[in-house]
This record gives structure tokens, C-alpha cells and sequence, in this order.
């Protein structure tokens, strides 16, 4: 899955990477609102799923999410923030987004919301990339290379050769 994350606070920021990295998500960290919808906006950049926070400079998350709604972005979106006010619930929730979570919160709890919006989102179910003969898992994080009828040579993957030949994937040439 690949994650954008839109976090001003820099060590929250790069905790965040750094845990969902290991868990091996493909993670692309930014820390203003604008720069949030030009990586959203970039036709080479495919999202499964943003985490952003309220408070932003730039754009506020609230209008990043707004923003994405009203283009029909189908997107799962999690708020993060210290807005901790059922007012402020409810208006992230109208907002657009699909989850909130309120700062400080547990690494752990973050990691199950995001399983959560998985189950939820059909799109986010782990799939396969086929390019060819070659099959990238995104469940079992394996690579295979189907050389004849026979059975596929499958490779097992560290979290740095999957996001390389995922990106390697889409853009083939």
C-alpha cells in the first residue's frame, strides 16, 4: 500500500515514516498542505490511502480533504490532529475524511485504523502486479518470475527491493 503522509510536526512526521515503513508501506512523507495536493496531483504518483493533519500550513487538511472530495476522489483519508472536540469530529468526518485520530495516539492504534480502512476499502485489498511474465505480491511481499508452465521462481523481498520493483513495475520503461 502506498501512503502519503502530510505531517508538519517533523519528529512525529518521521516516526510515523519510519513505523510504517517497517511494516513495510510504501511511504511518501510531506509537510505543507499545497505540496500535499501537487504529489495527490501527479499522474506518475498512485496513492492508496493519506494521512494528513489538521493543521497545515499551505492548505489546511480539512480543505485538502474537502478539495479531494469535491474532485471525487474515492481515496481513504485519516486525520490526524489534536482537534479533539466532538465539533471537530464531526466537521473532519463531513469533511470528507473516513477516520480521525486524535494526537497523542498509539503507533499501534494507528497501525490498526489503517488495517481497519483496509478491510474496509476494496481497493486497498492486497493484490498482485503482473507485468509480463514477472508477479509482484503485495500480500506475501514475494516477487515471481513465471518462466514456462511449471512452477514460478519466487523470490522473498526486503522492504527496500519491493518499493524498487514496484516502482520499477509501473513505469517499465
Amino acid at each position: 500500500m502506498r501512503i502519503l503522509l502530510v505531517e508538519d510536526e517533523p519528529d512525529l512526521g518521521e516516526a510515523i515514516k519510519r513505523i510504517l515503513t517497517q511494516k513495510a508501506y510504501i511511504v511518501d512523507w510531506v509537510q505543507d498542505g499545497m505540496e500535499a495536493g501537487d504529489y495527490l496531483e501527479n499522474q506518475w504518483t498512485q496513492y492508496t490511502l493519506v494521512i494528513f493533519d489538521w493543521l497545515l500550513p499551505g492548505l489546511s487538511g480539512i480543505e485538502l480533504c474537502q478539495k479531494l472530495r469535491h474532485q471525487g476522489s474515492l481515496i481513504p483519508l485519516l486525520i490526524l490532529t489534536a482537534k479533539d472536540t466532538e465539533a471537530d469530529k464531526i466537521m473532519g468526518l463531513d469533511a470528507g475524511a473516513d477516520d480521525y485520530l486524535v494526537k497523542p495516539f498509539g503507533m499501534g492504534e494507528l497501525l490498526a485504523r489503517l488495517r481497519a480502512l483496509q478491510r474496509r476499502s476494496p481497493q486497498l485489498q492486497p493484490q498482485k502486479l503482473q507485468v509480463g511474465n514477472f508477479i509482484l505480491d503485495y500480500q506475501l511481499y514475494t516477487f515471481s518470475y513465471q518462466k514456462s508452465l511449471i512452477q514460478p521462481l519466487t523470490i522473498s523481498l526486503t522492504n527496500k527491493e519491493f518499493q524498487l520493483l514496484d516502482y520499477f513495475l509501473h513505469h517499465p520503461n
